[in-house]
């Protein structure tokens, strides 16, 4: 790609820190930071940059460290239970801003009512973890903390029984786990259709395919405390993954890559309505799972952004898992999860200290995050500040080579560093 830009060298200091806020100068977190500003035009922006945040998208490199892309980003961060997007840009996604507008009604009749759905939940599916409640956060809505925490507290325990599990390659490592959970669930709960259970057992549809069956005939037949769950889950139009942006939405992600992945997220949904889901044409037609599109795309969505995914032994299997699954993400998170096959139960769990009235948040990225901007919008609906997996190819023109030759800097910078520069290098 070719970008006709203006383009500034510039040279900082940075204080690292592990709780991300600025601190004191000391040798053990000072990083020395050299790179270019670059000004693009708008239209060679991704779907998180806009015209007021141009001035920060930029280059920089750590001394001794990977390449990454600093900037200020919008839409920012949340996921699962919520979205919640910057206010730094009056020119943001009308989705994104419906989005975060649902989620921040933090007035009191609103918050009584969230502390109201979550309690009666969390006293059915996690009876014996008091310590966090669902709440209005700087992220939308969050777990948070209703007592001092130490590390290793255990904030969610939810029973085998009261999640949705399926194995995600039965074929390859057999469903023991799966199935076991499965028939203990019918057990609690209630049977399900015979051609429903014998569909989340088979190996016809992937794991995705299955989870999204199931969350369907819940939101149609589910009772007790999954109508209760159903009840906290955002709506469709309460998300900003890029499956949910209309034909007529997609303008907005002011990037041709950007809405050509949209259309493509959309229409693979719209093929797996019609052939499996539909109420009218799918395969799981006699089970009238889904009358219209938007019933899948939700119920899509819902998965796609809310799913864990663990191990048992060689069994790898995907989880929705009420109550634990309103955490929010943190590139610095302060808890972890865990399916503890000897306990049968899904646990949250502190990795630090955490005051009273702090959000408990947790990693969706696992413990070597790989996922760029691009993807956590596909997936979630929000994007990372800094995300150190961000690449952009730059190809060199004569007009830079020719006019700007002091653009030679990062040759000699890598072989004074070692690292590696992702920076194309002129010279």
């Amino acid at each position: 790609m070719c970008l006709s830009c203006t383009v500034h060298l510039y040279c900082c200091v940075n204080v690292r820190c592990a709780n991300g806020q600025h601190n004191r100068v000391n040798k053990s977190n000072l990083v020395v930071v050299i790179g270019v500003s670059i000004r693009p035009h708008f239209h060679l922006l991704p779907p998180w940059y806009h015209p007021s945040s141009a001035g920060n998208f930029s280059y920089a490199m750590h001394i001794g460290c990977s390449m990454s892309v600093n900037s200020r980003l919008c839409p920012v961060n949340r996921s699962q239970s919520s979205i919640y997007c910057s206010r730094a840009s009056v020119r943001g996604s009308r989705r994104c801003w419906r989005a975060a507008l649902s989620q921040q009604q933090a007035v009191p009749s609103a918050c009584d009512e969230l502390h109201l759905q979550y309690d009666t939940l969390a006293s059915l599916v996690t009876p014996d973890t008091h310590c966090v409640r669902l709440g209005y956060t700087d992220l939308g809505r969050g777990l948070v903390a209703q007592q001092d925490c130490s590390a290793g507290t255990q904030c969610i325990s939810v029973d085998a029984f009261n999640l949705l599990c399926v194995t995600d390659e039965p074929l390859r490592t057999g469903n023991a786990f799966g199935s076991a959970a499965l028939a203990d669930w019918q057990l609690l709960h209630s049977e399900l259709p015979p051609i429903l259970a014998s569909y989340l057992l088979s190996r016809r549809g992937d794991w995705f395919k299955r989870l999204v069956a199931w969350l369907l005939w819940l939101k149609r037949h589910g009772h007790g405390v999954w109508q209760m769950y159903m009840q906290l889950m955002p709506t469709e139009s309460e998300m900003a993954s890029l499956m949910n942006f209309t034909p007529e939405e997609r303008h907005e992600l002011q990037s041709s890559e950007m809405e050509a992945l949209a259309e493509q997220e959309r229409t693979a949904i719209q093929g797996l309505h019609d052939s499996i889901f539909s109420s009218q044409t799918g395969d799981l037609a006699s089970l009238d799972l889904a009358p219209e599109f938007q019933d899948t795309l939700w119920a899509a969505c819902m998965v796609n952004s809310r799913c864990f995914s663990d191990a048992v032994g060689r069994e790898a299997v995907s989880l929705l898992v009420p109550c634990a699954d309103m955490a929010n993400h943190s590139m610095t998170p302060n808890a972890g999860y865990r399916l503890d096959p000897e306990t049968q139960t899904f646990n949250i769990t502190t990795t630090e200290a955490v005051a009273a009235g702090q959000e408990v948040l947790i990693s969706y990225l696992g413990e070597k995050p790989s996922k760029n901007n691009t993807q956590l919008m596909k997936d979630y609906g929000f994007v990372l500040p800094g995300n150190l997996n961000d690449q952009i190819q730059l190809k060199q023109t004569s007009e830079l080579a020719t006019s700007h030759c002091w653009l030679r800097w990062p040759s000699m910078l890598r072989n004074h560093c070692g690292c590696c520069i992702c920076l194309p290098l002129w010279g």
